[in-house]
């Protein structure tokens, strides 16, 4: 993600904007960190609203033990 470089100068950065080419990257790097979360507690990790076999394969690759379609 890149800030605007006067921000980060300045020390005023208070957040980061995100364009809708990185949005996805930065949803699939949260989805993976909740799940490893889950698998570290020894919580089953359940994720309603998978919409694509493609979803499935990722969640199911960092150890989702249940995907459901979206409904």
């Amino acid at each position: 993600m890149k800030s605007s470089g006067s921000n980060v100068r300045s020390g005023g950065a208070r957040g980061r904007l995100v364009n809708r080419s990185q949005a996805s990257s930065v949803i699939a790097v949260a989805d993976a960190a909740i799940i490893t979360l889950g698998r570290t507690l020894v919580l089953r990790v359940v994720v309603q609203g998978v919409e694509t076999a493609g979803q499935q394969a990722f969640l199911g690759h960092f150890g989702c033990d249940t995907c459901r379609a979206f409904t």
